[in-house]
Formats: structure tokens, sequence, C-alpha cells
């Protein structure tokens, strides 16, 4: 077996997960200007990365494009005020713990596992809730940035450690609800760009998960904990709670 190419081959596959995770990043963020033109910009490259990923991720990134192409920034700024609303939508909320936290305790402590993985790799979210799908997937790029750069430049032991963040934050956490808000995505804008985003997120995840090895998903809560509901817990920040167990980055 030839190494060189076969570590080129790795390098290429993960530098094409890396932009179709920051194709999605910016399909879910809020459409500032700014935004906007990086997802434009991002979409021919990541039209032509998903060919290294598969078939139907690449199909799924095709109509993804196709569909951006026929929508100006105004467009994009009301489908995404109408889908996730100013708040936080109960139709489609773009937060993981609306879909995994059974009560408000279960929830902070599972933003403060995420904020945990991001200052292992010294992401700071800014003001943003760490928990949020657009930010998930932010990371998800850079973590496969860190990997494709490693495979590059370093030795197994940095691939491993960048590998195993990479199957933890999955399994833990954006794997285990992205398909449901991607469900969710398609139901609420099935003709637009985030319902292709949606669509584009569950065929992406899907490979991802035999790619990453990280097994099945853990099952959703039949109800999950909403932040409008009464609760009888008391309050707590989720900077107050220690950040859950996963693998050391």
């Amino acid at each position: 077996m030839n190494t060189a190419a076969a570590t080129v081959a790795a390098d290429e596959v993960t530098l094409s997960r890396a932009i179709v995770y920051r194709l999605l990043s910016l399909a879910c963020d809020y459409p500032t200007p700014d935004t906007c033109t990086a997802l434009r910009g991002v979409a021919y490259s990541a039209a032509v990365a998903a060919g290294l990923i598969g078939p139907g991720v690449a199909s799924e990134v095709r109509r993804l494009c196709g569909i951006l192409q026929e929508a100006d920034d105004e467009a994009l700024e009301r489908t995404h005020t109408a889908v996730f609303t100013m708040t936080t939508s109960t139709l489609c909320p773009a937060y993981e713990t609306a879909y995994t936290a059974k009560h408000l305790f279960q929830a902070s402590e599972q933003m403060a596992d995420v904020a945990g993985f991001y200052r292992a790799f010294g992401v700071e979210p800014h003001g943003e809730r760490p928990d949020g799908l657009a930010m998930e997937l932010e990371f998800a790029y850079l973590l496969a940035l860190k990997e494709a750069y490693a495979l590059e430049h370093h030795g197994r032991a940095q691939i491993a450690i960048c590998r195993r963040a990479e199957r933890a934050f999955f399994r833990d956490h954006l794997g285990r609800w992205g398909y449901a808000v991607g469900d969710r995505l398609i139901a609420a804008d099935p003709a637009g760009v985030l319902g292709a985003a949606g669509a584009l997120l569950k065929s992406f995840l899907a490979w991802e998960r035999r790619h990453l090895r990280a097994g099945a998903p853990a099952p959703l809560p039949d109800h999950p904990y909403r932040p409008d509901e009464t609760s009888d817990e008391p309050p707590c920040m989720a900077g107050e709670l220690a950040g859950g167990e996963h693998d050391e980055p």
C-alpha cells in the first residue's frame, strides 16, 4: 500500500468534511450580509468537495447550492426568522438541549459539557449559547480542519487526539440531535434553503457516523425540556456546573 497516497487521500476527505460542515454552519446561522457572502463563497467549494464524500451527500450539496443561487439575502433572512423565530422556536428549536434534555438541570449540564469541548480547543462562544446548531457545526468544522492539518504535518498521536475529539463530540452532541433538527428544517421549509440544509444535514451526519465509527445515537427523550415550560427544578446556570464526561482531547 502506498502510505503517502493514503495520507493524501485521507487529508482530502477530511478537508472535504470540513468544507461541508462550514457550508451547513453558515446555512443555519443568522444571515447577516457577511454570513450570506461567506455562504455563497463556500457553496462552490462544497459542491466540489462533497464528491469525495459520496453521491448522496454530493447530491444534497448540489440541491442546496441550486436553491441558494435563486435566493437573495433578504429572502434568506425572512426564512430564517420564520423558521427559527427571534427567540426560541417551538416548531424548530435550533438548540441541542431542546431535543436532548429532560429537565432544566440536565439542560445546564449538557451546555456545560459542550462548552468544555470548546474550551479544550480554545473556542469561545462570544455570548452565544454553546448548544446552538450553527455553533456546533462550526466547531465540527474546526475539528475536521485540525485533523486535516495533523494528517499533513503531525504523526499518529496528534491525529488520534483529533479523531477522538471528533468522535466524542459527534456521539455526545451533534450526532445525537442533528437528525431531529434536520427533519424539522425539512418540514418547516421544504422548498427553501433551510429545508435543503436539513436534508444535507441528515445525509452528511449519517455518513459521518459511519466514518467516525461513532455507533448508534442515544435515544432522544419523548418529552424534552422546553424553557417556556413550568418546572419544579431550582434555577441554575450552566457556568456553575462542571463539564460532563467525554474523551479528553
